[in-house]
């Protein structure tokens, strides 16, 4: 649902799973995400972090966003 490019990583938000998903930014192909945020494990209900519908970097913190 969405993306952002921070320190050498893109952020892509995954409304479907509720999961933020991270690559390296100079992937290249079909590869693996370095990290998946989400906050139960895998098949679980999840509390909380509902639907990541976009991603943003804030350059003056230095912060990911993930609004949920």
């Amino acid at each position: 649902m969405g993306i952002a490019v921070a320190k050498d990583e893109i952020w892509v938000a995954n409304f479907g799973y509720h999961t933020a998903l991270v690559f390296p930014r100079l992937a290249v192909g079909n590869v693996a995400p370095r990290r998946i945020l989400r906050n139960a494990p895998l098949g679980k209900e999840t509390s909380g972090f509902g639907n990541p519908y976009a991603v943003a970097y804030d350059t003056k913190r230095q912060e990911i966003l993930v609004p949920n």
